[in-house]
């Protein structure tokens, strides 16, 4: 993402991603108290483009990105999955470090060991490092087509700020049922409160979060756009 969006297309001075889990906690009686979600997030500050262009290059990189898996050398595979997994495994180096880390662990696996008797997974991050290293090429595949290609499962989430170069056009509005402009924070809560909890073992419809969601055709869990 760096090397195209950042390096060749020179979309902005910050360009970054990375994975994340969250919880979409809801008191259904047929489904757990908590359903993780996973997401990938993706950051770009332009001053080049607009909020709405950057979000197309973010689209057409999503879309490209699978092609290079697919011709991805197998030995570069390798060679990524062997350095992260010996990134995992560097001993921490400041007490803080260690901290966040912690921290960061209760946060993800509370939620699904609050009513259960199993143990908190103290070793995670080297059951990670043995799973990254052993990864293949139809493993990023499939979480790749899973995540971010799969148009009937997967949703976008879009925020878009806009600054001085291109500012926000307060006056447009919405020419498609598909879409829900919000132009301020109390109707932005408005159409939060009318939404579904995120679930997906029970399905149901969702017409007001598709309409707020689904405004493009490929999405992933969480795109930011920044100008």
């Amino acid at each position: 993402l760096f090397n195209e969006l950042r390096t060749k297309q020179q979309l902005g001075y910050i360009v970054q991603a990375y994975f994340d889990k969250g919880y979409s906690v809801h008191p259904h009686p047929e489904a757990p108290m908590t359903t993780p979600v996973d997401l990938i997030a993706i950051n770009v500050l332009s001053r080049k483009l607009s909020p709405p262009e950057v979000a197309e290059r973010v689209d057409e990189f999503l879309v490209s990105f699978r092609t290079i898996l697919e011709t991805m050398p197998a030995s570069e595979i390798t060679d990524h999955a062997d350095s992260l997994s010996q990134k995992l495994l560097k001993p921490i180096q400041s007490l803080s470090s260690e901290a966040s880390m912690q921290f960061r662990r209760i946060q993800l696996y509370c939620p699904e060991l609050v009513s259960t008797t199993d143990l908190m997974p103290w070793d995670s991050v080297q059951s990670v490092a043995r799973a990254v290293s052993g990864i293949t090429r139809q493993d990023l595949l499939s979480a790749w087509d899973r995540m971010v290609l799969d148009q009937r499962q997967r949703s976008r989430v879009l925020s878009m700020v806009y600054g001085n170069t291109f500012p926000l056009d307060t006056t447009s509005k919405s020419t498609t049922s598909q879409k829900v402009v919000v132009n301020d924070v109390r109707k932005l809560l408005q159409v939060r409160s009318t939404l579904d909890f995120y679930d997906n073992s029970i399905r149901k419809p969702r017409s007001i979060l598709s309409q707020f969601v689904r405004a493009s055709p490929f999405r992933s869990r969480t795109t930011l756009a920044a100008a």
